[in-house]
């Protein structure tokens, strides 16, 4: 397990910490990727990328309940 030192959250590897830590704690100012769909920046290519996906998800219609 790894914790971060900004916040004291566990996490189950050091990948995860790291990218908790990019996320959360990652000064804006080096946050130089900027999503085309909502304004959140991020420090790493592929973290956005990881972000795009909520973006995807939400222009999906559920066929039953009719929501995004």
């Amino acid at each position: 397990m790894s914790r971060c030192e900004s916040c004291d959250k566990t996490f189950a590897d050091k990948q995860c910490m790291r990218n908790h830590f990019l996320i959360k704690h990652q000064p804006e100012e080096e946050k130089q990727y900027q999503c085309e769909h909502c304004p959140k920046r991020f420090a790493r290519p592929y973290i956005l990328e990881q972000h795009r996906l909520i973006h995807e998800e939400r222009s999906h219609i559920c066929d039953i309940c009719k929501r995004g």
